[in-house]
């Protein structure tokens, strides 16, 4: 009975270190699973991680874009309205100079008539009194000739303010092209 019992402490003892054996492996494997566990949850947030970084990234350029996008717009705004500024002040500018020539244009045109009127007057007075003189019967042959001359050449004057008066007609509008 002594041996009995000493195979069952045996037997006991055995299954106490196979327990223990069981227990410390156990709780090795359940150590090692618990660090898998944890290291599996370490790599999912740093994939997270590198994703949420990834996504600020994305965002940072896009915000990046959408500013330089703007300051683009807001430069090519001002080109715009500097180009239209420039372009108003020119035409401005265009617009007094074209009104300046109009005047100096009618100026000069009332110049002509008036001094085409007032050629008018004087050889209308010298062409009748030569006409006159012309025709006369006493006259010599030569003084004739030369009588005549002058009243075809007077013609040709008259003709001549006849043309400047009639082209600044045109210019005004009052007389339309022959």
């Amino acid at each position: 009975t002594q041996v009995m019992d000493l195979v069952y402490q045996i037997i006991d003892l055995k299954d106490n270190v196979h327990d223990q054996q069981k227990t410390t492996a156990f709780s090795e494997m359940s150590a090692k699973f618990d660090l898998e566990k944890k290291e599996a949850e370490i790599l999912n947030k740093n994939l997270a991680l590198e994703l949420a970084e990834g996504e600020l990234n994305r965002q940072g350029i896009l915000r990046n874009s959408l500013l330089a996008g703007l300051l683009l717009a807001i430069i090519i705004v001002g080109l715009v309205y500097r180009n239209h500024r420039l372009k108003s002040a020119s035409n401005k500018e265009l617009k007094q100079k074209n009104e300046e020539i109009e005047a100096l244009n009618e100026a000069k045109s009332r110049w002509f008539v008036n001094v085409s009127h007032e050629l008018r007057t004087p050889l209308t007075l010298v062409k009748g009194p030569l006409m006159n003189a012309s025709v006369s019967e006493k006259l010599n042959p030569k003084v004739k000739e030369h009588l005549k001359m002058a009243v075809r050449n007077l013609g040709n004057l008259e003709n001549l303010v006849n043309e400047i008066l009639d082209l600044s007609k045109m210019e005004s509008g009052k007389m339309g092209l022959i």
